[in-house]
């Protein structure tokens, strides 16, 4: 099987000694000064988004292919009854096991071939740096997946609005595919059963993930955090392109930066998951995340601070009921539950307002 085996560089080396220094309570303090994409990407708990919305079985197991820092392995540890990582290179492991040296629930491996057991689900997280062959990836390792499990696979966009909008002095390191392409390519090894996410800004700093029946609206550009390593020049600013491109009616899956593929071993069942938005812009205190599932949205806590947010809201509820309000609020013991109500947001009324000339309306 083809697994890329990246060499450690100067900026791996710099990340894994602050791991292997550091408590991970202290990575913020290191990005404050240290604010090196890579260092960033590595330490950054948004990692985590990417895969801590998604409704996991429980007691399940996880294979994740390519753990890297570590990234998103704390988080699927949570999720998991037991996780195995693989990680070729010795230093990132042991900077993984330092990182998640209270979760016991996990084992990492060197290669895959150690191998003798299935799983649930197996995670791919940044496909493109991971393999350059991913169908024959997929059709290896679907032999340690169980008969009804899935493949979660995340991978940038070859038509991403960032390709569009910048150029690298390096050369492209990675392959990389459109929806149609990689679709097409599961259809060839018989993976015909699949749902799509759209990551935002991508797989990597993600604070919201559409779907087909939730795609991303004018109103909503602003989540593509923008940001660039050193080796690109912009030709022209994202988020106008992306709002220039949409009010085109050219469709969302087609640019979106990244995607994330549920992939499925057996029968095809939907979760119903329309739409996932994370608030780690604010304060600690009030970080939540939010999903659309059927005819419900949930709210949940992100980081233990933000269980304080939670319960307040709890207390609001309460309030409410005991003075004859109505409400669609209810909560359970880790959430708050409301009725989704598709009706146009107050953001998208001002802009059509705005569009229309109408600058009195607005005011």
């Amino acid at each position: 099987m083809n697994i890329n085996e990246n060499k450690i560089s100067d900026i791996d080396k710099e990340i894994i000694k602050y791991i292997n220094e550091n408590d991970v309570k202290d990575y913020s303090k290191i990005m404050e000064n240290d604010s090196n994409i890579s260092t960033i990407l590595a330490l950054s708990s948004m990692r985590e988004n990417i895969v801590s919305w998604y409704p996991f079985e429980p007691d399940c197991t996880i294979l994740e292919i390519g753990a890297n820092f570590g990234e998103i392995t704390g988080e699927l540890c949570k999720k998991a009854k037991r996780v195995v990582s693989l990680e070729s290179i010795d230093e990132k492991r042991n900077a993984i096991l330092k990182r998640h040296k209270n979760k016991k629930n996990l084992s990492l491996i060197a290669n895959i071939d150690e191998i003798n057991e299935t799983f649930d689900y197996i995670t791919i997280i940044g496909m493109e740096k991971i393999t350059d062959n991913y169908l024959e990836l997929l059709e290896e390792i679907k032999k340690y997946l169980n008969s009804n499990g899935k493949i979660l696979l995340a991978t940038n966009n070859r038509f991403a609005i960032k390709n569009l909008t910048t150029s690298n002095f390096e050369e492209k390191k990675y392959k990389l595919y459109t929806i149609d392409e990689l679709l097409k390519g599961l259809d060839e090894i018989g993976f015909k059963n699949r749902k799509v996410y759209y990551p935002m800004t991508d797989y990597n700093l993600t604070n919201a993930i559409y779907t087909d029946s939730r795609t991303m609206q004018m109103d909503e550009v602003s989540r593509n955090i923008v940001y660039n390593d050193e080796s690109s020049i912009k030709f022209r600013e994202e988020n106008n392109l992306y709002f220039d491109l949409l009010k085109h009616n050219v469709e969302f899956k087609s640019i979106a930066n990244s995607f994330f593929i549920e992939i499925f071993n057996g029968d095809y069942i939907d979760n119903n998951i329309k739409l996932a938005v994370f608030s780690n812009m604010r304060k600690e205190q009030f970080r939540v995340k939010t999903i659309v599932q059927g005819e419900n949205v949930y709210k949940y806590a992100i980081g233990e601070k933000g269980f304080e947010h939670i319960k307040s809201a709890k207390t609001n509820i309460d309030i409410m009921h005991k003075v004859n309000l109505k409400t669609l609020d209810t909560y359970d013991e880790n959430r708050i539950i409301s009725k989704f109500v598709n009706a146009e947001t107050l953001d998208n009324v001002i802009l059509r307002t705005f569009e229309k000339n109408r600058k009195d309306a607005v005011d």
